[in-house]
Protein backbone atom coordinates (compact mmCIF):
# COMPACT_ATOMS: atom_id res chain seq x y z
CA UNK A 1 0.00 0.00 0.00
CA UNK A 2 1.73 3.23 -1.15
CA UNK A 3 0.07 5.29 1.57
CA UNK A 4 1.74 3.17 4.25
CA UNK A 5 5.13 4.39 2.99
CA UNK A 6 4.30 7.89 4.20
CA UNK A 7 4.79 8.40 7.91
CA UNK A 8 1.83 9.14 10.10
CA UNK A 9 3.48 12.41 11.07
CA UNK A 10 3.53 13.51 7.42
CA UNK A 11 -0.14 12.62 7.00
CA UNK A 12 -1.01 14.42 10.24
CA UNK A 13 0.65 17.62 9.03
CA UNK A 14 -1.95 17.95 6.28
CA UNK A 15 -5.03 18.91 8.23
CA UNK A 16 -7.96 20.92 6.99
CA UNK A 17 -10.01 23.73 8.40
CA UNK A 18 -12.98 21.37 8.60
CA UNK A 19 -11.13 19.55 11.39
CA UNK A 20 -10.49 22.75 13.31
CA UNK A 21 -6.86 23.32 12.31
CA UNK A 22 -4.94 24.32 9.25
CA UNK A 23 -1.52 23.25 8.07
CA UNK A 24 1.17 25.91 8.38
CA UNK A 25 3.61 26.42 5.53
CA UNK A 26 6.59 24.97 7.47
CA UNK A 27 4.53 21.93 8.46
CA UNK A 28 3.50 21.34 4.84
CA UNK A 29 7.12 21.71 3.70
CA UNK A 30 8.29 19.12 6.25
CA UNK A 31 5.53 16.74 5.21
CA UNK A 32 6.44 17.14 1.54
CA UNK A 33 10.09 16.44 2.39
CA UNK A 34 9.05 13.23 4.17
CA UNK A 35 6.94 12.24 1.17
CA UNK A 36 9.99 12.68 -1.09
CA UNK A 37 12.14 10.64 1.32
CA UNK A 38 9.55 7.85 1.03
CA UNK A 39 10.24 7.74 -2.71
CA UNK A 40 7.36 9.75 -4.14
CA UNK A 41 7.64 12.30 -6.99
CA UNK A 42 5.72 15.37 -5.76
CA UNK A 43 3.55 16.98 -8.43
CA UNK A 44 1.90 20.27 -7.52
CA UNK A 45 -1.22 21.21 -9.45
CA UNK A 46 -1.48 24.85 -10.46
CA UNK A 47 -3.06 26.67 -13.37
CA UNK A 48 0.13 28.57 -14.19
CA UNK A 49 2.27 25.46 -14.83
CA UNK A 50 3.81 25.08 -18.27
CA UNK A 51 3.05 21.37 -18.68
CA UNK A 52 -0.02 19.22 -18.15
CA UNK A 53 -0.35 16.46 -15.57
CA UNK A 54 -0.11 13.78 -18.28
CA UNK A 55 3.18 15.27 -19.48
CA UNK A 56 4.87 15.15 -16.08
CA UNK A 57 3.48 12.02 -14.40
CA UNK A 58 5.86 9.41 -15.77
CA UNK A 59 5.80 5.99 -14.14
CA UNK A 60 7.27 6.73 -10.69
CA UNK A 61 5.22 6.72 -7.50
CA UNK A 62 3.61 10.14 -7.26
CA UNK A 63 2.06 12.36 -4.64
CA UNK A 64 -0.41 14.90 -5.96
CA UNK A 65 -0.26 18.25 -4.16
CA UNK A 66 -3.23 20.62 -4.41
CA UNK A 67 -3.63 24.10 -2.99
CA UNK A 68 -6.60 25.57 -1.25
CA UNK A 69 -9.86 26.53 -2.90
CA UNK A 70 -9.57 30.05 -4.30
CA UNK A 71 -6.02 30.91 -3.18
CA UNK A 72 -4.30 27.92 -4.74
CA UNK A 73 -0.93 26.68 -3.63
CA UNK A 74 1.41 28.74 -1.47
CA UNK A 75 4.79 29.60 -3.01
CA UNK A 76 6.62 27.60 -0.31
CA UNK A 77 4.50 24.55 -1.09
CA UNK A 78 5.21 24.94 -4.82
CA UNK A 79 8.92 25.14 -4.02
CA UNK A 80 8.73 21.74 -2.28
CA UNK A 81 7.21 20.02 -5.32
CA UNK A 82 9.41 18.22 -7.83
CA UNK A 83 7.23 19.33 -10.72
CA UNK A 84 4.29 21.66 -11.31
CA UNK A 85 1.49 20.66 -13.65
CA UNK A 86 -1.90 21.87 -14.82
CA UNK A 87 -5.02 20.08 -15.92
CA UNK A 88 -5.91 20.59 -19.58
CA UNK A 89 -9.09 22.64 -19.45
CA UNK A 90 -10.75 24.95 -21.94
CA UNK A 91 -9.50 28.53 -22.11
CA UNK A 92 -13.12 29.54 -21.47
CA UNK A 93 -12.94 27.98 -18.00
CA UNK A 94 -10.94 29.94 -15.43
CA UNK A 95 -10.36 27.03 -13.05
CA UNK A 96 -11.90 23.94 -11.47
CA UNK A 97 -12.94 23.68 -7.85
CA UNK A 98 -10.63 21.63 -5.66
CA UNK A 99 -12.82 18.53 -5.51
CA UNK A 100 -13.15 18.35 -9.31
CA UNK A 101 -9.41 18.93 -9.78
CA UNK A 102 -8.64 16.21 -7.22
CA UNK A 103 -11.02 13.72 -8.82
CA UNK A 104 -9.65 14.30 -12.33
CA UNK A 105 -6.05 14.10 -11.10
CA UNK A 106 -6.59 10.92 -9.12
CA UNK A 107 -8.29 9.29 -12.09
CA UNK A 108 -5.41 10.32 -14.37
CA UNK A 109 -2.88 8.88 -11.90
CA UNK A 110 -4.80 5.62 -11.46
CA UNK A 111 -5.20 5.03 -15.20
CA UNK A 112 -1.75 6.11 -16.43
CA UNK A 113 0.41 3.54 -18.21
CA UNK A 114 2.47 1.48 -15.78
CA UNK A 115 6.27 1.28 -16.05
CA UNK A 116 8.21 -1.84 -16.85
Amino acid sequence: NPASAISSSARARFTTRTHGTSSSAPEAARALDEIAEAGFWRIGLTGHAAQTLDQVMGTARIALVLGSEGEGMRPNTEAHCDELAKLPISARVESLNISNAAAISLYAAATRPKGE
